[in-house]
């Protein structure tokens, strides 16, 4: 199985305007990533994250710490 991240992006008004997919990983023990991520749309005003896993994954995932930085 697979675990992954999604983005979902809205607007000012708490709107859901797009989601984008920004990768995922299999059977690690492990990692350090880092995903680069620009807004769709200049109307995009806050991000939500979604970490998921694939209905046929198994095990466990521990998330230690998720930051976002803007440029």
């Amino acid at each position: 199985g697979e675990v992954g991240f999604y983005i979902d992006e809205y607007d000012q008004g708490g709107n859901w305007i797009s989601g984008k997919w920004l990768g995922g990983f299999t059977n690690k023990n492990v990692i350090d990533k880092a995903y680069a991520f620009t807004p769709t749309l200049e109307s995009v005003k806050s991000i939500a994250l979604q970490v998921y896993m694939t209905a046929s994954s198994r095990g466990h995932v521990f998330i230690d710490n998720i930051e976002f930085f803007s440029r």
